[in-house]
């Protein structure tokens, strides 16, 4: 397959050739743009970004590494597919992960940030109104990085970053159905708990946003959710 126009190598020069295809191509897999058994070829991806081979074997390593893609025979380097059961244990990760990360987010949040938050909220809710799926999505993101963003802990935030990442990946892949507006008021909640400055609220406000989608996903069942996509 051939990336779509905007996936071009026109990025800042400070990253290396080998960085840039990696980016790429690792978005192409969360987005589901490179679906699950798709073979990846280092002269393919070398040609589709006018870069050499070597960047391009150097990406597709970085994805192995990293669980997105995975050996098959004949030597050739596969996009990986993705079960319920793994969506599950992202999931529960996340259950554990996010509320510590809100609590320390919450010891370091000027109150620029929480004004930022309370427009994105509104935004929100105007979103729930317009059944805007794909936006409120976009937005629901922003709303919990946006967060978790002033943790101190930055690899609990890039952990949890890495797990949003594949969350969404799962979303694609199985089709599992956008719940707009089902949390904006634990969310208005949470951000309340912010401006408050009460740190266990905003910890165990987050422990059920995340324990109720959790639930959601155990109990969801569609005909491809017991397959690895």
């Amino acid at each position: 397959m051939t990336p779509h126009p905007e996936e071009t190598l026109s990025e800042p020069i400070f990253k290396t050739k080998q960085e840039l295809v990696h980016e790429k191509l690792r978005t192409m897999v969360l987005r589901g743009v490179l679906r699950p058994g798709e073979v990846l070829v280092a002269s393919d991806i070398a040609n589709w970004f006018g870069v050499s081979s070597v960047p391009a074997r150097e990406a597709i390593q970085r994805l192995k590494n990293e669980g997105l893609v995975e050996n098959a025979p004949h030597a050739r380097a596969v996009v990986k597919g993705m079960s319920k059961e793994d969506a599950l244990e992202i999931a529960e990760m996340r259950l554990l992960l996010e509320p510590a990360a809100a609590y320390s987010a919450a010891f370091n949040m000027p109150i620029e940030r929480i004004e930022q938050l309370e427009v994105l909220l509104m935004q929100m809710d105007q979103y729930v109104d317009d059944q805007a799926n794909e936006e409120y999505a976009r937005a629901n993101e922003e709303f919990h990085l946006a967060i978790y963003d002033r943790c101190t802990n930055m690899r609990l935030t890039q952990t949890i970053v890495e797990c949003w990442e594949l969350s969404q990946r799962f979303a694609v892949l199985a089709g599992f159905p956008r719940q707009i507006g089902k949390g904006q008021g634990e969310h208005h909640l949470i951000c309340a708990a912010l401006k408050g400055g009460d740190a266990e609220k905003v910890r165990e406000l987050t422990r059920e946003h995340r324990a109720r989608v959790l639930e959601s996903m155990k109990q969801w069942e569609d005909s491809a959710s017991s397959q690895t996509l």
